[in-house]
């Protein structure tokens, strides 16, 4: 069986645990949906040892999206992010041990390991983790920003009901898919982005950069709509970007296409650019003085008058030599 190729994972706000509440796919003891026992038996695993049950966790990826778009169909990938010093091979050793059997090499590269519970497909868990220190300094990272807010309201794997699963929340999910995309030459997945705006709480606010960011791709948005041609307005109100127009000096980023023709250039305008109003003044000044020093330097002389002709060559000279400096 062929699995998925892997992709980056990043975050973004808090989330919290829940479960999800759909009765035609419980398991036989009416509490878990079935396509979910991969995630609580993987957390029921981690919540074993010191160090990971002591960390903050989060899901995300393909699982977490579907959560949110209440999809239950059987998982084949999993993606954990830890708030962690630890390395991702040293969890990813902590499972491959396990007394638990249920983890084994994938063959995949990174940190991933395959798990294979009793009726279950086999599935990839991914593990990456993120040090504490990395979210304490201030930085434009969209990565990090959107880590630090998104462990900011998760509780440590050992405070989190037995019962619940640690899904990143739906604002952060969204920021995750217009921000940061899986992979840099991959474009947005804009029908989804749709379908997940779709589930926002109508009161959801953002904060000033999460809007800002979002307001930059929107012309991105409506360009890659496809088939489903959606107005600027409104992806707007899906958004909830409930600013009239955009931020002052935000301006929006085009989809992926260079425009070509030809580039015209106005000589008033490489003129006023070159040198201001001012500028000139100044410089017709300085001209001007120079052109009179020269004269008293070089061509008063005292004796007797000369005719008019040699004159006026000489203040010809004088005014061009004035010109060159």
């Amino acid at each position: 069986m062929s699995h998925p190729q892997r992709t980056t994972t990043t975050i973004t706000t808090a989330a919290s645990a829940d479960t999800l509440p759909n009765p035609s796919t419980a398991s036989a003891s009416g509490d878990v949906p079935m396509p979910n026992k991969p995630l609580h038996e993987l957390f029921r695993v981690m919540s074993r040892y010191q160090i990971l049950k002591t960390a903050k966790s989060l899901i995300v990826g393909e699982a977490c999206i579907r959560h949110h778009l209440n999809e239950y169909r059987p998982l084949e990938r999993i993606d954990i992010l830890v708030l962690t010093d630890a390395s991702p091979m040293t969890l990813r050793n902590i499972l491959r041990f396990d007394g638990s059997k249920y983890f084994s090499e994938s063959g995949a590269l990174g940190c991933a390991i395959k798990m294979t519970l009793p009726s279950f497909l086999p599935i990839i868990c991914t593990i990456e983790t993120i040090a504490p220190r990395q979210l304490e300094r201030k930085t434009e990272d969209y990565r990090l920003q959107i880590c630090c807010q998104a462990f900011r309201g998760v509780h440590q794997l050992q405070y989190v009901p037995e019962e619940g699963l640690p899904f990143l929340g739906l604002p952060s999910i969204i920021l995750m898919e217009v921000l940061l995309p899986p992979e840099p030459t991959v474009s947005i997945n804009a029908s989804l982005v749709w379908k997940l705006a779709q589930r926002l709480d109508p009161n959801s606010e953002w904060e000033d950069w999460q809007r800002n960011a979002l307001e930059k791709k929107l012309t991105r948005l409506v360009d890659l709509g496809g088939r489903e041609e959606r107005a600027r307005e409104q992806w707007c109100e899906a958004l909830r970007l409930h600013n009239d127009e955009l931020a002052d000096g935000v301006e929006d980023q085009p989809a992926d296409r260079v425009e070509k023709g030809p580039i015209y250039l106005s000589p008033n305008l490489l003129f006023s650019n070159l040198m201001s109003w001012p500028s000139w003044c100044v410089g017709f000044c300085v001209m001007t003085l120079a052109t009179v020093l020269l004269y008293f330097l070089f061509f008063r002389k005292t004796p007797a008058p000369r005719n008019t002709h040699n004159t006026w060559t000489e203040w010809a000279f004088v005014i061009v030599s004035g010109l060159y400096l």
